[in-house]
């Protein structure tokens, strides 16, 4: 009998010992796999940002004086200021 429960002690014991072995495989797959995911999702952030700060450059060109006095003058518009209005006049009669 006493040795019955030793060798049950000892199968519970390797049992238990393969459950928290397995069970240690298992997280530290699922965290490297979550840190991966994690590295790849920082990665688009930013390339995501760098895209943002590079449209925002592309607007601010955009937008500038020189490039709508540029087009506007394409469409056939003059620019005429004064000292106290500004006036955009189209050269179509």
């Amino acid at each position: 009998m006493k040795k019955s429960i030793v060798h049950i002690t000892e199968v519970l014991a390797v049992f238990f010992f393969l459950v928290f072995l397995v069970t240690s495989i298992i997280v530290y797959s699922f965290e490297t796999s979550l840190n991966v995911e994690s590295q790849n999702i920082q990665d688009e952030i930013t390339e995501l940002q760098a895209s943002k700060a590079s449209l925002e450059l592309q607007v601010q060109e955009a937008t500038s004086f020189s490039k709508i006095e540029e087009v506007a003058e394409k469409n056939g518009y003059t620019y005429r200021q004064s000292n106290s209005t500004a006036a955009a006049v189209t050269t179509e009669e």
